[in-house]
């Protein structure tokens, strides 16, 4: 069974082993890291190829324990020089490799060994070199190098193969160990090189170069080389520059940054310094404006100058203004522009807080004076007012009060003037008073509370005379046969003095006589026949007309002469019930037909707005004949409906046959048949034409009206004008419809009489 251990690690603990692990990564990235590697520019014996490993490993060895960090050269891919041609191998292309790898190797340790025979008596010895160089991967420069040598004696005389084999590996065991043992406290001696790429960023060019040099004398300073300078760029007033270096320094990354910042900064450059450890590069950034005390400086002596330039052209500017009002007298304007002018940034010069308690005083002393012109104006005064004026102007030309009632005093006095003479002339002359109220009224509207009783008083004598001269006029018009006069000039008084209490008594003597004059008038009630400009029209009130070709009651018949219709009383009857109209059929030779539908003999169906009625077509013909009438019911007169035969299917019928089946068609076609119960509106069509206001849009100037007789009215009654005339006279009210009389509507004339 499988069991998880838990283990709990302190969180400071586990804090402490990070920072620590991140330190020995920075650490080992600034010791050596070193590659062995056979060196490329020799060639060994045969005999010698079995000893390399042994050469490596105690190479490696070596180096590990004198606490240097070792690289396989198999983590680099590199060739094998033992068994391969390096011939194309150089210093560079190791340096190029390394580079690329991705691995931290910086150091190349390059071995070669040679061994000779010396042959002897008994036994062979053999002379051994073993020698080795250290080659900088970054900079590619030879650091040191040593060689070591051995003479060793054969134990044996008859040692071959393995034997041999394994002789030289021990031998040169011991060499490389001495070698390795040198090399590494050369390596101890011999301080590390570092190479790192510095870019500088945003400095001024004269910064750059002096950037360039301070960088020369840091401590541990090899070399350094050029990589790319930028073109300067404007920015501001100056321009800034960047530019890219190699450098080679003994120093470590961390080491080599606080470096730079302190000596940098101590010669007055501010930067910022970022170091990048796995790509050893230095950014140095400019940490502030350059030339930021310089650009302050500037700022602040423009502001002070654009200050001192305010400063005296607003004291210039004050001292002008308060001057030409001062010279004036405008002491109300002198200190509004002073209250004005106090400015933290402007101070003020003394005289003028001097002036201000003067021109105070003056403003208050215009003020009373204002009042008291003002209150003797109210007492009519208007002469000593015109003096209190005058003084407080001296004072305070800005005063208010005081140019007010300057400005209107003499209009005030006109005014008062002008009410004492309407005063003299009310009683005997109230209609001329009148006028001369409503100017003084206007000349001095603060008498208004005096004037307004006094036009009353004027308007009830006006309408005393009125409701006299009325009676007596009307009279006068009857008495010589001009009755329409008469009812002009009642119903205008009526109208003039509707709703006046003190009236009472003439308003029911004029109705009086106004009932007396319908008496005068002949009496219209049957069918009307309209002439001049609605010749043509006929008009019915009565609740139900007959269609027919024989003449029948005047009142109640439409005769239309086409032969194929039936007799008066035997064809069609319109019936009108609760103000909407119904055809029914009275069992006619040639049938009736109402949008396309037969009706039955003495069968109704309602009429609707723009239905079509035709008349004798045949029983079985519903859709086409010669008597198609149209029926229009306009939907804002309420109890009405038009009649008109439709004239645009008679175009397509043999005028020959025709002129003998339809007679009277040309004259039928003309006519309008108006069917109402009470009131009809009258007024100009689009044409400017009269005729029924059958359009909602149209204007009615009169109403003509049935109530036992016909009557017409202005559609608007006004007392002073009016927009109908009967045998000239002006009509202002509700009046009896004359036979033959000459009516006038909107300029239009016409007549109504009774059907024949």
């Amino acid at each position: 069974m499988n069991k998880r251990i838990k283990i709990k690690v302190p969180g400071g603990l586990l804090l402490f082993i990070l920072l620590m692990m991140a330190r020995s990564e920075a650490y080992a990235a600034e010791r050596w890291q070193i590659v062995v590697l056979p060196d490329t520019t020799y060639t060994s014996s045969s005999e010698l190829l079995s000893v390399h490993h042994t050469l490596s490993s105690r190479l490696v060895n070596a180096m590990t324990s004198a606490d240097f960090d070792v690289i396989s050269k198999e983590s680099l891919r590199l060739p094998n020089c033992i068994h391969e041609d390096c011939a194309s191998l150089t210093d560079q292309k190791i340096q190029q490799i390394a580079r690329t790898s991705g691995k931290e190797v910086n150091l190349a340790l390059l071995y070669q060994i040679r061994a000779s025979e010396q042959p002897g008596r008994a036994v062979n010895k053999w002379q051994f070199y073993l020698s080795g160089r250290l080659l900088d991967l970054e900079s590619g420069a030879h650091l040191d190098g040593f060689e070591t040598e051995g003479r060793f004696t054969e134990t044996a005389t008859d040692c071959e193969g393995v034997c041999f084999s394994d002789w030289l590996t021990k031998n040169a065991g011991y060499l490389a160990q001495d070698l390795g043992a040198v090399l590494s406290e050369k390596l101890d001696a011999i301080p590390r090189r570092f190479r790192y790429n510095l870019h500088i960023s945003s400095f001024t060019p004269t910064e750059v170069v002096q950037i360039d040099q301070y960088l020369k004398e840091l401590p541990g300073y090899i070399a350094d080389s050029l990589q790319k300078d930028f073109n300067a760029r404007p920015q501001l007033l100056h321009q800034v520059m960047d530019r890219h270096i190699r450098y080679v320094s003994l120093q470590s990354g961390s080491d080599l940054r606080n470096e730079i910042e302190g000596f940098i900064s101590d010669k007055g450059i501010p930067i910022d310094v970022s170091y990048s450890q796995s790509a050893r590069r230095f950014d140095l950034n400019r940490s502030s404006l350059p030339f930021l005390w310089g650009y302050t400086t500037a700022i602040v002596l423009i502001v002070a100058a654009f200050y001192g330039t305010y400063f005296l052209l607003q004291r210039q500017k004050h001292g002008r203004v308060l001057g030409k009002y001062a010279s004036e007298g405008q002491a109300q304007q002198w200190l509004n522009y002073f209250k004005q002018a106090k400015s933290p940034l402007v101070p003020q010069q003394k005289q003028w807080f001097e002036e201000e308690k003067l021109w105070l005083g003056k403003i208050s002393e215009a003020k009373q004076l204002s009042e008291q012109a003002w209150l003797l104006a109210e007492q009519h005064k208007y002469d000593d007012a015109q003096k209190k004026i005058e003084a407080a102007l001296a004072l305070n030309r800005d005063d208010k009060e005081a140019l007010v009632l300057k400005k209107h005093i003499v209009d005030y006095k006109r005014g008062f003037e002008r009410l004492q003479l309407a005063e003299s002339e009310i009683e005997t002359h109230p209609a001329s008073a009148l006028p001369i109220l409503d100017e003084a009224k206007k000349l001095n509207p603060r008498l208004e509370n005096k004037i307004v009783p006094l036009e009353n008083r004027c308007i009830q004598l006006m309408h005393e005379g009125l409701g006299r001269n009325a009676i007596k006029e009307a009279k006068s018009a009857l008495e010589h046969g001009n009755i329409y006069q008469a009812y002009g000039i009642i119903d205008s008084s009526l109208l003039k003095i509707a709703g006046l209490n003190s009236f009472l008594k003439e308003q029911a003597e004029l109705v009086v006589l106004r009932e007396e004059l319908s008496a005068q008038v002949p009496v219209l009630n049957g069918a009307l026949q309209g002439g001049g400009a609605l010749a043509g029209h006929y008009f019915y009130t009565n609740g139900e007309v007959q269609i027919g070709r024989t003449a029948g009651s005047a009142d109640t018949t439409l005769m239309i002469g086409f032969k194929r219709i039936s007799r008066t009383g035997k064809q069609t009857r319109i019936v009108r019930q609760d103000r909407q109209y119904f055809i029914e059929d009275l069992a006619s030779t040639n049938g009736t037909h109402y949008n396309g539908q037969t009706l039955a003999p003495f069968s109704r169906v309602k009429c609707n707005p723009g239905g079509s009625l035709l008349l004798g077509s045949g029983v079985q013909n519903a859709t086409t004949g010669a008597c198609q009438i149209d029926t229009i019911l306009p939907e804002h007169i309420n109890g009405c409906m038009v009649l008109k035969l439709a004239s645009s299917v008679v175009r397509f019928i043999d005028d020959t046959s025709m002129g003998q089946m339809w007679p009277s068609m040309d004259e039928d076609m003309s006519k309008r048949w108006v069917l109402f119960d009470s009131e009809l509106p009258l007024g100009l069509n689009k044409d400017g034409q009269l005729s029924i206001a059958l359009e909602s849009t149209s204007k009615p100037l009169a109403l003509l009206s049935f109530n036992g007789r016909y009557f017409i009215e202005p559609a608007t009654c006004h007392a002073e004008q009016s927009e109908v005339f009967i045998n000239g006279q002006s009509v202002h009210g509700k009046v009896p419809v004359p036979p033959g009389g000459v009516i006038h509507i909107g300029g239009e004339t016409l007549q109504f009489g009774e059907c024949q």
